[in-house]
């Protein structure tokens, strides 16, 4: 991602900050609000009384997550405040399925992205137009489909603090969850640092090809469709 910023050509640079700008102000708010909603379901208002049952974005701004979505592609928020002992029946249910709504968000929303870019081309095809805003356009809205895919991804890996350990809390022993959440910051650095390498970049980019690939093969007749309605 940071090599697109600041190595690729003019318009690429274009579409890439205008994909992650996009992110930020939808797919990262959206993820966190999509946690504090699932829980307020399970009995926990914390994110309510709070004031981050929100889509706000700047209710949300962290300002190394920002960084971080900008330098490799990944960001992430303020977590939004959560306390299991009110929820309602199982905890490990209700926190597994809390995790799971942000990442799920990101895959919602990634999916209408690749949706909006199909029938912005069709748009093109009807009616024509300027090639370069049409190019443009929907180079931006299948980068920002790419972009909250891999968040959804990363946040997936079973390790502290990501969305996948809590996930994985449903089987874990209670005493090895508090073992490894004592490491939970250092853990996430070594994430950050291995993003910026193949190690973890390149299978994380071989699934997020396999789920784009899905979205596109489900999409290609939705907007086959539209285009014969019209």
């Amino acid at each position: 991602m940071l090599s697109a910023l600041f190595s690729g050509s003019p318009l690429q640079i274009l579409y890439t900050f205008l994909a992650l700008a996009i992110v930020l102000f939808t797919g990262i708010p959206f993820h966190e609000f999509a946690h504090g909603w699932t829980a307020e379901r399970f009995g926990d208002r914390t994110a309510r009384l709070s004031g981050r049952l929100t889509v706000n974005p700047f209710a949300h701004f962290d300002l190394f997550g920002t960084l971080m979505l900008f330098l490799v592609g990944v960001g992430f928020a303020k977590p939004v405040p959560i306390n299991p002992n009110n929820f309602r029946g199982n905890k490990k249910v209700g926190i597994a399925v809390t995790a799971l709504a942000g990442p799920l968000s990101n895959l919602i929303i990634a999916f209408l992205f690749v949706v909006l870019g199909r029938l912005v081309n069709l748009l093109y095809l009807l009616i024509g137009g300027d090639l370069a805003f049409y190019y443009i356009f929907i180079q931006v809205l299948f980068l920002a489909a790419q972009v909250n895919v891999g968040l959804a991804i990363f946040n997936l890996i079973p390790l502290p603090p990501l969305d996948g350990w809590r996930i994985l809390g449903l089987v874990l022993p209670a005493k090895w969850q508090f073992f490894a959440m004592k490491y939970q910051y250092y853990i996430v650095l070594l994430l950050f640092v291995l993003l910026a390498t193949d190690i973890l970049s390149t299978p994380l980019g071989i699934a997020q090809q396999w789920v784009l690939n899905l979205f596109s093969a489900i999409t290609e007749p939705i907007a086959t469709g539209f285009g014969l309605l019209v």
